[in-house]
């Protein structure tokens, strides 16, 4: 027989038999199925409710990252505006003065009109006085040019006038055994620009050819040649001889290349290195020399 059964039930108790035992047993393993089954479920409902609760803290911190991220723009776009109201002023202000700008220029224009007008007809005189002028210097250029070599041939003459005259007192010494008293001769004035020629012993000869070019050279290109060969800086005087001359120092200096190249064939004016001024090309320098030495001043 199996061992009796004790079951407690406050202060009493008694000792049951297998008989009785066996309905208590079924309820008791009933009731405990259904309070296994119940706390099954209060786990499953407080697992559930700390996911949801898990979710809802997880939304709760995205939300309060995206307030953050919100309350940075609204700053960032408060900063904008001042910003944007600053820079409206200042644009409202910049209009208002244009504005004032754009009166006075349309007062300064309906002012200009008549002026442009007048100005519009009396272009046309104005060129025609010009070309006009121009025709004059042109014509007066070619005179000058006529007369300045007209002078180069008298002063040729003198040259050679003077090498007789020298040949003579030479002579005359000779055959004087003494020292005779010869009057000086007078000095002649000339309006020639070109520089007078002088001669030493020690000065030797140029060729005809440099004599030619000599002769074809207006007094203002000997004037240029002579202060691009001897100046440090000749271009105040480059510029102050072509505006005697209504030119331009490069095309003063392109006339003395041209007539050189008449004469003797080749330029004698090349670029400089540093300056930009023309200087002597190295090949003819001794012979500018030569021709400055004897005619220059």
């Amino acid at each position: 027989m199996p061992p009796p059964q004790f079951q407690s039930n406050g202060l009493e108790t008694r000792i049951q038999s297998p008989e009785e035992q066996t309905p208590a047993r079924s309820s008791l393993s009933k009731n405990l199925q259904r309070t296994l089954t119940a706390q099954q479920q209060a786990e499953e409902s407080l697992n559930h409710r700390q996911a949801e609760l898990q979710r809802l803290q997880s939304q709760i911190t995205q939300q309060q990252t995206k307030q953050e991220e919100l309350a940075h723009t609204v700053n960032h776009l408060t900063q904008q505006r001042e910003k944007l109201d600053s820079d409206l002023n200042y644009l409202q202000t910049q209009v208002q003065e244009l504005e004032q700008y754009r009166g006075s220029l349309t007062q300064f224009f309906a002012t200009a009109e008549p002026k442009r007008r007048q100005v519009e007809t009396g272009s046309q005189a104005l060129q025609d006085a010009i070309a006009q002028l121009q025709n004059q210097i042109t014509s007066l250029h070619g005179e000058l040019n006529q007369l300045e070599g007209q002078i180069l041939d008298r002063r040729t003459e003198k040259e050679q006038l003077d090498a007789q005259l020298s040949a003579l007192k030479d002579q005359q010494r000779q055959l004087d055994p003494l020292p005779s008293t010869i009057a000086p001769e007078p000095k002649v004035v000339t309006s020639r620009t070109v520089p007078k020629p002088r001669r030493s012993p020690k000065t030797p000869q140029i060729g005809g050819e440099w004599m030619d070019l000599m002769r074809a050279m207006t007094g203002s290109e000997f004037n240029a040649l002579k202060a691009i060969a001897i100046e440090e800086n000749p271009g105040p005087t480059l510029k102050r001889l072509s505006e005697e001359n209504l030119t331009m120092p490069e095309l003063l200096i392109d006339a003395i290349n041209e007539r050189a190249l008449d004469t003797i064939g080749d330029i004698i004016l090349e670029p400089g290195p540093d300056t930009g001024v023309s200087i002597i090309a190295q090949e003819y320098r001794d012979q500018v020399a030569t021709l400055i030495s004897t005619y220059g001043v």
